[in-house]
């Protein structure tokens, strides 16, 4: 019995420190697993081919490889990007994995039609550095070319306020910095250098928006819209 629980443990610990994988690693998992279902569903992307060329456009040699295995395959891309390869008995899902992995591209599978897309990345969004002090009822914060949207979430899961922002200023990029401030002052410093307004609602509650003209010149604020509230 002690030999299955020490077992057991070990295997968690294992478990535990094994490294996350790369958002580059996720996305050629997510591509090799694409094409093997491709290959499955039909077979000549299965068959092996051989494949010779030297700075050849990746796109003349995709629908070279398309037409001489009579498959439909859409090009999405331009005819700047080139490639060396001498490929010898190669299925053609890899060939197709190899070309994607090494030209940042993708594909996408409609019925039986294939298309070789551009890859872009997904967007990272930079990190809300936030700490607060319960007791004295102060936040040091550090965040630069933030979405507004994430930063109010942030000082609203660690302070347990509500901020009120209207839903065409979430993905407004912020950027502030500030030491030992209080709610108040904190959003008031965060309105202020990102050239927004602030109103203060109640003792825990404050809105966040943006001066808009109105008509005959008259100023009018928008903040309306959705809630942002953490129950």
């Amino acid at each position: 019995m002690k030999r299955y629980i020490t077992f057991f443990i070990l295997l968690i610990g294992f478990s535990v420190n094994l490294p996350a994988q790369s958002p580059e690693d996720s996305r050629l998992v997510q591509l090799r697993s694409k094409l093997q279902r491709l290959s499955y569903a039909d077979s000549r992307y299965a068959e092996k081919v051989d494949v010779s060329v030297t700075n050849f456009p990746v796109s003349e040699l995709i629908r070279s490889l398309a037409k001489a295995q009579n498959l439909n395959i859409n090009v999405a891309f331009g005819p700047d990007k080139l490639i060396n390869c001498n490929l010898q008995q190669v299925p053609v899902t890899d060939i197709l994995f190899f070309i994607c992995k090494e030209k940042s591209l993708d594909i996408e599978v409609m019925d039986n039609i294939l298309s070789v897309i551009p890859y872009n990345e997904p967007e990272i969004d930079p990190p809300v550095h936030l700490a607060y002090d319960p007791l004295r009822e102060q936040a040091t914060f550090d965040f630069s070319d933030s979405k507004l949207e994430q930063v109010t979430k942030k000082f609203m899961e660690a302070t347990g306020s509500n901020i009120i922002i209207p839903q065409s200023l979430y993905g407004q990029r912020v950027s502030a910095y500030g030491m030992n401030m209080g709610m108040d002052e904190a959003v008031r410093t965060i309105a202020a250098v990102n050239g927004l307004q602030y109103a203060r609602q109640s003792d825990r509650s404050w809105s966040v928006y943006k001066i808009e003209g109105g008509k005959g010149g008259q100023s009018r604020p928008v903040i309306s819209s959705v809630l942002m509230k953490l129950w």
